[in-house]
């Protein structure tokens, strides 16, 4: 058994000021808050792993004090024992403290461990080796980045190791959405009197220059998300207010004649009942460049389409794009032996079109990523719109997330070769 930790004063402060560790105000709030059970929504740097790492600083220097920090993987992990690890050294270092009976940092394989002359340890656990830690109480626990890790991991893992000892836990991270890591959050903010949710915007750490970078890349939900630490859902969303349907200033649709100085771009979607094609112009390769702007000028939307049908559709508009690209859905191999996408492909090499590519770009294969970028196009965090539609793709109906047409233009053919350069 386990002896327990005794009632020990440390000065919060003083210890702070020994290790260099300088609070902003309201990561002084946090370590003030006397609550068992603090949550915490952080941007991305916004300093939420540093904060719950010298919270329980001050519990490492008592006897038999025993800390975990678990996390999806030991990469999140290493992100809070980093900030402990350099502490508990620069207090050696000065002679304030003894140093480690036992010190182990290793990345490969992955092990983060302390064990101290007085009896306290820190021990580290991924959320695939959780079920470790069901017969063990422990003093204190880290859950870092909790909205990556199961839903389960608090109720049925973590939460009962608390209870023989009465131990406390910082559980904190980005939001990912609304999961149970924001329902855990809530509980402070109805006010449960042994839980406090705090936030830690990015905002307060991060140079302005990257803020004003984030600004223009990323949608306004993602934004609130990632930099201010605010939870908001990834799904569910239509892109209203972004596409208003061209009701408003600044609106997201907009007479577009074909311009043959553009870049030509096709996407294919291979949907199961209804695949679809779109045409894209951009003045430029880059979505990024402050100047960049790209239309939808033109779609391809029928119902039970073959592959054969895609092709002809594909082939038969008077563009040269300069890249087609396709959902890896496309893959699957019919009766006849051909995946859509590789007919598709193996009819655009024949007429001398650049041939399809898949779309693997990370952001895309995770569908709510998928679309926020689109949503940032659309309208970015400080307003700025990048991705447009063309007027006469609108139907006059209200847009309901997705937009379909029964009219067609009738471009002039594209001059654009596909060895040619743009700005």
């Amino acid at each position: 058994m386990r002896p327990a930790v005794p009632k020990i004063h440390i000065d919060r402060r003083k210890l702070f000021a020994d290790t260099g560790y300088r609070p902003l105000p309201h990561q002084q709030a946090f370590h003030d808050c006397t609550r068992r059970f603090k949550v915490t929504f952080g941007g991305e740097r916004g300093g939420k792993s540093m904060t719950a790492a010298h919270d329980f600083l001050p519990d490492l220097l008592k006897p038999n004090f025993w800390l975990w920090i678990l996390g999806s993987q030991y990469e999140t992990i290493e992100g809070v024992f980093g900030w402990i690890w350099d502490a508990i050294y620069s207090l050696v270092d000065r002679g304030i403290i003894e140093p480690p009976l036992k010190a182990v940092y290793s990345k490969k394989p992955a092990r983060f461990y302390l064990k101290f002359p007085w009896g306290a340890e820190v021990d580290t656990r991924t959320a695939k080796n959780l079920r470790a830690v069901r017969s063990l109480p422990v003093d204190g626990m880290i859950l870092t980045e909790a909205g990556d890790m199961p839903e389960d991991t608090w109720d049925n893992y973590a939460r009962g190791r608390l209870s023989d000892r009465m131990g406390r836990a910082v559980i904190e991270g980005c939001p990912v959405g609304y999961n149970w890591f924001v329902d855990l959050g809530h509980r402070g903010e109805m006010g449960d009197p042994d839980w406090a949710t705090f936030t830690m915007s990015a905002e307060l750490t991060l140079p302005q220059t990257d803020l004003d970078e984030k600004r223009r890349t990323y949608s306004e939900p993602m934004y609130k998300q990632k930099v201010l630490g605010e939870p908001v859902p990834l799904s569910g969303l239509v892109y209203a207010p972004q596409f208003d349907g061209g009701r408003g200033d600044g609106d997201s649709v907009r007479p577009w004649p074909y311009r043959a100085d553009w870049l030509t771009w096709a996407g294919i979607d291979y949907g199961y009942r209804s695949p679809a094609i779109v045409w894209v112009q951009s003045n430029g390769a880059d979505p990024t460049a402050s100047d960049f702007e790209a239309y939808v000028f033109d779609q391809f939307v029928e119902e039970n389409v073959t592959k054969e049908r895609l092709a002809d559709a594909l082939l038969s508009r008077p563009y040269e794009p300069a890249g087609i690209f396709g959902d890896p859905s496309g893959d699957a191999v019919d009766n006849d032996g051909w995946s859509t996408f590789k007919y598709v492909q193996a009819r655009c090499r024949k007429a001398g079109v650049v041939s399809p590519v898949y779309c693997t770009d990370h952001r895309m294969r995770y569908i709510p990523w998928g679309v926020d970028h689109l949503r940032a196009l659309l309208q970015a965090a400080d307003g700025t719109r990048r991705l447009f539609l063309a007027k006469h793709l609108v139907d006059n109906t209200v847009p309901r997330g997705v937009w379909r047409s029964r009219c067609t233009p009738t471009p002039r053919r594209s001059p654009i070769s596909t060895s040619r350069t743009f700005r």
